[in-house]
């Protein structure tokens, strides 16, 4: 995959002009109350409750996508446009009842803005909630732009967002750095042409095996003896795997599948 969109041959350097970070999963631990919402949810239609691990491998792919596949994990027909409205009742009402930083988020974010680097989000997460959710975390004044999920028709995995958060800034999207921790994140990413920089701070549905950060001639692996980025990034990381530039080939082999089978699905 070397053609334009590619996220895979640009070496990473240091400083970058702007940082776009995704928000749950990579800068907070809200997993907790989104099951919560969830899970409220499906009790009122008449659903069994699921486990939270369950939950996490449905997050990340936007709250309408969220229902849609716990309705149809109970083998439930439901309309959705009834449904959503109950959720979105839930999701505000959990959205503050126990999300917290991944270790050392605000430290890097601190040491990111002492150096002047501007700071985005770009998440799935409903616009209106991710203000709330910063401010009561103590980071709402990190941010210059924060992009939600439905702040344009479309979100990730597609690159508009992306495109759109590097215009604002008036900045090449490849000079930027996406910092994600799904293949949603890098689908939207590689679709951008941003370099991205997949974290792990939390078990997720598809992992990213620590074995297969990678530091050669394509591959550029952060790690804290090699990048000063990583350095500022390595406190984000509460269960310590590096991040590291991916192509498909290398997400479908994590995946146990080839990657022309990677479809919008598995993202």
């Amino acid at each position: 995959m070397d053609g334009p969109t590619s996220c895979r041959c640009r070496p990473l350097s240091y400083p970058y002009p702007l940082v776009v970070f995704d928000l749950d999963g990579t800068l907070v631990d809200s997993a907790a109350d989104i099951a919560e919402a969830l899970n409220r949810t499906l009790e009122d239609i008449g659903v069994a409750r699921v486990p939270e691990a369950t939950v996490l491998g449905w997050i990340g792919d936007g709250v309408r996508r969220l229902v849609e596949q716990a309705v149809h994990a109970a083998g439930r027909e439901v309309d959705l446009a009834e449904v959503m409205p109950v959720f979105m009742v839930h999701y505000r009402e959990c959205l503050l009842r126990s999300p917290r930083l991944f270790d050392g988020v605000a430290e890097a974010l601190t040491q990111l803005r002492a150096r002047n680097v501007p700071l985005a989000i770009c998440t799935n997460k409903p616009e209106a909630l991710v203000p709330p959710l910063l401010q009561h975390l103590g980071i709402g004044d990190a941010f210059a732009l924060v992009l939600g999920g439905d702040s344009l028709p479309q979100r990730k995995p597609s690159g508009e967002p992306l495109r759109h958060v590097a215009a604002h800034f008036g900045l090449p999207v490849d000079a930027c750095l996406m910092v994600g921790d799904s293949l949603t994140d890098y689908r939207a990413a590689e679709d951008a042409g941003m370099p991205i920089a997949l974290v792990r701070c939390r078990p997720k549905r598809k992992e990213l095996p620590a074995k297969y950060v990678r530091a050669d001639e394509e591959f550029v692996a952060m790690s804290e003896k090699d990048l000063e980025m990583e350095r500022l990034m390595a406190n984000i990381r509460a269960m310590g795997m590096g991040g590291s530039l991916y192509n498909r080939d290398d997400l479908g082999d994590m995946m146990g599948m080839d990657a022309d089978d990677l479809g919008d699905d598995e993202l």
